[in-house]
């Protein structure tokens, strides 16, 4: 056999020590039952983390009450290996050094493999073929042994040994107690085990996830740095236009060419922002007026909305108390609202096509609120309940990911965002942002929850 079986009873040839019975007294088994009783308690409550401590301050209790020189754990390892762990000796000797079983001692590891307890004086009951059982037991000083197997589950899981550097009879009665004894580190051992397979697992399952987020990830960042990056291709064929003249238009061009500096730093900053979302870094919160990012967007979406003939009206409440927050974050998810709005407008249409921003100030919720209209599709029943499902979207060309990013990062800031229809014609999209918060730093995970609308 080559795995440790359930312990059967302790065979009595060459193993055991052929000299006469011999018994615990009252008062040596009295100070077992103690043993046991603060063995056990040391794991009940225990962190697994801190097992390894335990063992060793458990097989000093076995060295301590048993009068013995050193005790030992075994464990058997992942190569189906008997790997000595643990070993704790009385002072003035040394412990067994962590070692494969199998490796210096293989007759006692076979013998231990096929469920038998080991009971023996080295000297006189190790057999012929246990040469380097003889040699370790010699060098060592090693006069008296005694090594159990134990399984948890049918699952063998290690072996606890003790020995002495003095001759002595083992009392027949005492395997009993080791047996307990064993049974207490076996299940320790089996816990552990447990404990870190589940960790194992868990950075595993967090691996994947990882991993499986990844073309969300590329998604959102191809999204939403998408727009700086088609501004800048605009602004700097417009740019080459002014300078191609006749007659070249100068001031025309440096209007084009700082419209490309800033959103270059715009794609850029989106980059670190969604970088840090996904390293989990913390961002600094800072104190801005909703109303100057709403002004600062504006020209961000100007062109594109000239270009398709939408006007975009910004509608902004007074008395609005200033908001801490991530001033890039939140000029993302405007814009993305701001646009979306412009594509809801069929292009060609005869009815003027605009997109409204209204800004207010809750003072008995102490929120700001801040909606984007349009009047253009509308949204449906399926739009309302799926706006904000990962990768929904009405778009021909669209990755439904803007929606994704804004709702996480609305509500990395504490608030909420909501889609609804227009009475009439058009939609609504609205957030609603805290403007007291119990701290001005927030830890970014993924972004992942949501979904986009067209």
């Amino acid at each position: 056999m080559n795995k440790l079986t359930k312990p059967r009873k302790v065979v009595r040839r060459a193993i055991l020590s052929t000299q006469p019975k011999h018994r615990l007294t009252a008062r040596d088994a009295r100070r077992y039952r103690d043993m046991l009783a603060t063995l056990s308690s040391m794991f009940i409550t225990a962190p697994s983390d801190q097992f390894d401590q335990r063992i060793i301050d458990g097989l000093r209790q076995l060295v301590e009450t048993l009068g013995v020189q050193r005790s030992s754990l075994a464990v058997v390892d992942e190569q189906d290996r008997l790997h000595i762990t643990h070993s704790y000796a009385a002072r003035g000797f040394r412990p067994m050094p962590q070692a494969l079983l199998d490796q210096e001692m293989p007759w006692l590891a076979k013998v231990l493999r096929e469920g038998r307890t080991v009971c023996l004086n080295p000297r006189t009951d190790l057999p012929n073929d246990a040469k380097q059982e003889r040699e370790l037991t010699r060098n060592s000083g090693i006069r008296a042994i005694i090594t159990l197997p134990f399984s948890v589950g049918g699952i063998p899981v290690c072996v606890l040994g003790v020995c002495s550097n003095v001759e002595r009879q083992w009392p027949d009665d005492l395997i009993p107690y080791l047996k307990q004894a064993g049974e207490i580190f076996a299940n320790a051992v089996a816990r552990k085990r447990k404990d870190e397979q589940l960790k194992r697992t868990e950075v595993q399952l967090e691996h994947l996830a990882r991993v499986s987020t990844m073309g969300q990830l590329a998604s959102s960042i191809a999204h939403e740095v998408n727009q700086p990056l088609c501004a800048i291709v605009s602004n700097a064929q417009a740019a080459l236009g002014f300078l191609s003249g006749p007659p070249v238009d100068l001031e025309q061009a440096v209007a084009a060419i700082k419209d490309i500096i800033r959103d270059g730093k715009r794609s850029s900053e989106i980059i670190g922002r969604t970088n840090a979302m996904l390293r989990r870094h913390s961002v600094a919160f800072t104190l801005h007026d909703i109303n100057e990012l709403v002004t600062e967007s504006l020209p961000l979406v100007e062109r594109y909305a000239t270009l398709r003939r939408i006007e975009v009206l910004p509608v902004l409440g007074s008395g609005i108390p200033k908001l801490m927050c991530d001033a890039v974050q939140l000029q993302q998810v405007l814009v993305n609202l701001i646009v979306n709005g412009i594509d809801a407008i069929p292009a060609g249409r005869e009815e003027k096509g605009w997109v409204r921003i209204d800004t207010s100030f809750d003072s008995e919720r102490k929120h700001v609120r801040l909606s984007v209209r349009d009047n253009g599709t509308g949204l449906s029943a399926q739009d309302v309940r799926r706006v904000f499902e990962p990768f929904y979207t009405s778009k021909l060309q669209g990755l439904g990911m803007g929606l994704a990013i804004s709702k996480t990062i609305v509500e990395t800031h504490g608030g909420r965002l909501w889609a609804e229809p227009e009475t009439i014609r058009g939609a609504c999209f609205t957030f609603v942002l805290p403007t007291e918060r119990e701290t001005h730093d927030v830890n970014y995970t993924s972004a992942g929850n949501g979904g986009g609308r067209r």
